[in-house]
């Protein structure tokens, strides 16, 4: 057979071993599929703390669930409640969750409860709290449709 002679030392792939970079831009939103959901309701007279976050007097709270950003779990808090400014919008990154927090009224926690229970869920969140939200879509969570 005429194969072309290489030299002992050059066989095998020629190429430069480039490290995978699994790490999110969290500058920018990023969206998750909700995996599981969970929520509770509460009496308002308490604070709460969930995730390190200090949630003042809620009256609900809807946990949810994404999947894994490189090695982060990714949570965003639906925090219900009357006072929408000590509970506004907030991220946080830890050596294990990027969890973002979204503050609504109380009067829509039943609507939101009903959304997230759905199999197309997803939520957006980002290190600019204000953009993080739940949709029924992954393409109105993308940016491109709602910022």
């Amino acid at each position: 057979m005429n194969y072309a002679r290489t030299d002992a030392r050059r066989r095998g792939l020629h190429q430069e071993f480039t490290p995978l970079n699994l790490a999110n831009d969290w500058g920018v939103p990023n969206t998750f599929k909700v995996r599981s959901a969970r929520s509770v309701v509460l009496g308002g007279m308490r604070d709460l703390t969930l995730y390190d976050f200090e949630l003042k007097a809620p009256f609900g709270v809807i946990e949810l669930l994404g999947s894994r950003a490189g090695a982060l779990r990714t949570i965003l808090l639906a925090v219900f409640s009357d006072d929408l400014l000590s509970n506004a919008a907030t991220f946080r990154l830890s050596e294990e969750y990027a969890v973002g927090t979204l503050g609504l009224p109380i009067s829509m926690f039943a609507a939101v409860n009903q959304l997230v229970s759905t199999n197309s869920a997803h939520f957006r969140i980002s290190s600019n709290a204000s953009l993080n939200a739940i949709s029924t879509d992954a393409s109105f969570c993308d940016g491109s449709v709602v910022e």
